[in-house]
């Protein structure tokens, strides 16, 4: 386990598993990350409430429990600097 874990830390804030998360995508990464390899901020997830939801087909489109609402971007920077884990505060 490889915890990116950030340099202000909050009360509330914890470990969640990267492959547990909702994130965008899209192949952005944060330069300043990259080169100094320290999370300024933990990332902000909110609980995803949506069931039932149906996908092409009427197939259920399975969801994650957590979703990235702010931090995606440091999400993929992570991964690209090998970290499975990374530090997060949950929102309402």
């Amino acid at each position: 386990m490889k915890t990116m874990r950030a340099k202000n830390q909050l009360k509330k804030s914890k470990i969640f598993k990267i492959s547990d998360l909702t994130y965008v995508k899209h192949g952005l990464i944060l330069d300043e990350l990259l080169k100094t390899k320290e999370l300024l901020n933990p990332i902000e997830v909110k609980i995803d409430k949506h069931t039932g939801v149906m996908g092409a087909g009427g197939i259920p489109y399975v969801k994650k429990h957590f979703c990235v609402y702010r931090g995606s971007r440091r999400v993929t920077t992570a991964i690209q600097l090998g970290y499975t884990h990374i530090e997060g505060v949950i929102i309402d």
